[in-house]
């Protein structure tokens, strides 16, 4: 599956896991408005090889106490 396929499929499961039929409907359509966005960014970040750099974006954060 592409990643195209797959990010649609993911958020259409994100919106249709909401409880009311209006926030579904309100997700969906953000899912939709979004979708292009997201698909873009996703292909390129694919293609420079930046997951390796985003996976470890949480490594930098340190502890409080």
């Amino acid at each position: 599956m592409t990643i195209k396929g797959s990010l649609f499929i993911d958020l259409m499961r994100f919106a249709l896991a909401k409880k009311t039929t209006q926030e579904q409907l309100r997700y969906i359509v953000l899912g939709l408005i979004f979708f292009t966005f997201l698909a873009r960014v996703m292909s390129t970040g694919a293609k420079s090889g930046d997951s390796v750099s985003s996976s470890q974006a949480g490594d930098d954060i340190y502890p409080l106490f």
